[in-house]
């Protein structure tokens, strides 16, 4: 399992078009894809209005290049899209961690043909942990 790129020519080549304000959300996702962000967070980080991400990450939700949890979302590591998920999410920090479910661990898999699935399991990352200790 490789992680996967998104680039504004990978939406290019899908068919969409590529707006100053796409191209400004795309980046912010591609360099800050080890956490999950709120549709707030990421129009203050951008500069651009909450309607404006609200459709561009929809766009990349429908795309399955991101997930939501919650209010918030975070960019879909596993190449195959098909693939059943599980991603753990820090409650305080949005930092993630994602995986595909593999038939073997889950043996009822094998006799359905999975479409999309994502299995979320909140949490506190070490990182905050640590913080909250001190």
């Amino acid at each position: 399992m490789g992680d996967r790129i998104l680039t504004s020519l990978t939406l290019q080549n899908k068919g969409h078009r590529i707006s100053k304000a796409m191209d400004s959300v795309l980046h912010f996702v591609a360099s800050k894809f080890s956490h999950a962000y709120t549709c707030l967070e990421v129009a203050k980080m951008t500069k651009l209005s909450r309607g404006t991400v609200f459709r561009i990450l929809t766009l990349l939700q429908k795309q399955k290049y991101l997930h939501k949890s919650g209010e918030r979302y975070f960019f879909c590591r596993v190449e195959d899209d098909s693939a059943c998920h599980q991603a753990v999410i820090c409650e305080k920090c949005g930092k993630y961690e994602e995986t595909p479910l593999y038939e073997h661990a889950h043996p009822n898999l094998k006799f359905f043909k999975i479409s999309s699935q994502l299995h979320e399991i909140a949490a506190i990352c070490r990182q905050c942990q640590y913080t909250s200790a001190k």
